[in-house]
C-alpha cells in the first residue's frame, strides 16, 4: 500500500512526535510519498520563516524530502481535482481556503493511496479517501 504524507504530518516529524515516528518506521520507504503541493507548502513555510530559522529550516526540508518519493500532478490527478471540487461545491462544503487540500486529496484518490494527515477534519468531507493519522497509538483510520 502507498501512503501520501500531508504537510502537517511532515511537521510531526520535525516535532519528533513519538507515535508518528513509530508508525512511519513500520512502513516501507518505497511506499511513502509527498506530492508537489506539499513540497510547495513546505517551501512557502520556510521562505516565510524568520531569518534566524530559515537556514535550519531549509536543511530540515532537504533532509525530510529525501525520505519520500515525489509525486507530481498528471492528467488523472487533474481530473480527480475537478471531480472533488465539484462534489464539495454541490454539497456546500467548498471553501476557497481549501484548494491545496483538494489537490492533495486528488493525488491520493487518483493514485489509490492512503492519505496520512493530522488534520482529518480538513479531508473528511471528501469522499473516496482512505485517511490515517499516525500521531496516535494505534493510528486512527478513516474511509470517507
Amino acid at each position: 500500500m502507498a501512503y501520501l504524507i500531508d504537510t502537517n504530518a511532515l511537521i510531526r516529524i520535525a516535532q519528533k512526535k513519538t507515535n508518528f515516528d513509530a508508525n512511519i518506521r513500520t512502513k516501507n520507504p518505497a511506499e511513502l510519498y509527498i506530492c508537489g503541493v506539499t513540497i510547495g507548502e513546505m517551501v512557502f513555510g520556510i521562505e516565510n520563516s524568520s531569518s534566524s530559522h530559515k537556514a535550519q529550516n531549509k536543511m530540515f526540508r532537504e533532509a525530510i524530502m529525501a525520505m519520500f518519493q515525489e509525486l507530481y500532478t498528471d492528467k488523472s490527478i487533474s481530473y480527480e481535482y475537478g471531480k472533488i471540487k465539484a462534489e464539495l461545491k454541490s454539497s456546500n462544503a467548498y471553501k476557497p481556503n481549501n484548494e491545496n487540500d483538494i489537490w492533495i486529496a486528488a493525488h491520493a484518490r487518483a493514485k489509490n493511496m492512503i492519505l496520512v494527515t493530522e488534520n482529518i477534519k480538513d479531508f473528511s468531507s471528501i469522499s473516496g479517501l482512505s485517511i490515517e493519522s499516525w500521531s496516535s497509538a494505534p493510528p486512527i483510520k478513516l474511509i470517507t
